[in-house]
């Protein structure tokens, strides 16, 4: 394959990357569709809370996108080996084009439902999570060898950037034209990016039809079985994601506070501003020592900062507090993703990595339907105390139980 490559001074060695055409495309394709389904999410949690004015009801637009995380999560790497991965992701683009375009029109006419938002939810969160594993196992075939690091390392930031852009601007949009025509927005950003991918030259390789598909899925799984400190690792990371979900009782937090679509964008924004340092900080640091303990007393450090938010009642504080929430979720995450996979093999990588997002990606979902219902007999200041406390509990006791986590080289 002939790589569209040229090594220049404009980017350097941090962005080598995107000094390739096709690779460049892929990222701005990713960022406008990570954007736009942020979008979605923020328009989701102040609709649905908008309408209902129910904790439980709101956390339940988590509960829906879990459900499709997991349901989904496995079979989409197994997908990606299937199909052509570029035509797929251009699908999935059009067809979320027409589900926003669709709430839209509904929100514009006053006649958008509860149940709408509910199914868009669905769907959006199946076709996202499906191909998620084709996006990723592209980047090989757009990067020579040398840049896959640091390719992985772009696509990776992509996720923290929308989480930091589509909330803010999607709080503003929300305020100043409405929900229907944030809606609206997004659904020019999908569309928009179906170009952007045409534009790409992509060569799939040989496609894997061949290799059952339930085989591969139960080695996979037969090995995170057998590797029960990476099992100790991914309790630490549903610890932390479960019972330290918090995103569906930010609107309660916005509206107790006086504050509007924009406050809550600027919540929801907060933890991915945070996040950046805290990955910033994983790079300076470089191959720490005691890796399981850094991992724990992240974990432990981000509920605390919980407590911080549950009795916060001043804008600013809240967000500050979010800001530090971010910040030691991306370090605990990050660690812990370079010592699971340094301890994969690499035939297996594939598989673990999609397991490990199935449980980041979906469990924060559950963990907002948990904490709504949770809210809704107890309250939301209260809701934070308790299952902060409980991922903190659960995190300590598995540090005193694993002495493993205490190895120096882990």
């Amino acid at each position: 394959m002939r790589w569209r490559f040229r090594r220049s001074t404009r980017t350097g060695r941090t962005l080598a990357a995107l000094d390739v055409r096709d690779f460049r495309l892929l990222y701005i394709a990713l960022f406008g569709t990570s954007v736009s389904y942020q979008l979605q999410r923020t328009i989701e949690l102040w609709l649905v809370y908008d309408l209902t004015g129910s904790p439980l009801l709101t956390g339940l637009t988590g509960l829906v996108r879990g459900l499709a995380t997991f349901a989904f999560q496995l079979a989409g790497g197994v997908v990606a080996d299937r199909i052509d991965r570029r035509r797929f992701v251009i699908l999935v683009q059009v067809v979320n084009a027409l589900i926003t375009l669709s709430l839209g029109t509904l929100a514009l006419t006053g006649l958008i439902q509860v149940w709408h938002l509910y199914l868009a939810a669905f769907v959006n969160s199946t076709l996202t999570t499906a191909a998620g594993p084709a996006r990723t196992a592209m980047v090989p075939g757009l990067v020579p060898r040398e840049l896959l690091v640091n390719a992985f390392a772009q696509i990776a930031s992509v996720r923290k950037l929308s989480q930091l852009v589509g909330p803010a601007v999607g709080g503003v949009l929300i305020g100043a034209a409405g929900s229907g025509w944030t809606y609206g927005v997004a659904c020019l950003i999908y569309v928009v990016s179906v170009p952007v991918m045409v534009c790409m030259h992509y060569e799939s390789g040989p496609l894997d039809r061949e290799q059952s598909p339930v085989k591969s899925l139960l080695e996979g799984i037969a090995f995170i079985r057998r590797n029960s400190l990476i099992v100790v690792l991914l309790v630490t990371e549903f610890a932390a994601v479960f019972f330290g979900s918090y995103r569906a009782l930010l609107p309660i937090f916005a509206v107790a506070m006086g504050l509007g679509p924009e406050g809550l964008g600027i919540l929801l924004a907060a933890p991915a501003l945070g996040s950046l340092p805290g990955v910033a900080a994983v790079m300076w640091l470089g191959n720490i020592s005691y890796k399981g303990l850094f991992i724990a007393f992240s974990v432990m450090a981000y509920a605390g900062c919980l407590f911080g938010l549950a009795f916060s009642t001043w804008f600013l504080g809240s967000v500050a507090v979010l800001f530090l929430v971010g910040v030691f979720d991306a370090l605990q995450a990050v660690v812990r993703q370079v010592v699971i996979q340094a301890r994969t093999p690499d035939n297996l990588r594939g598989r673990a990595a999609s397991f490990q997002r199935m449980l980041g990606v979906g469990a924060p979902s559950l963990g907002e339907a948990h904490s709504g219902a949770v809210a809704a007999l107890i309250g939301a200041p209260w809701t934070l105390v308790v299952t902060a406390a409980v991922c903190i509990g659960l995190t300590a006791g598995l540090v005193v139980k694993r002495p493993d986590l205490w190895d120096r080289d882990l």
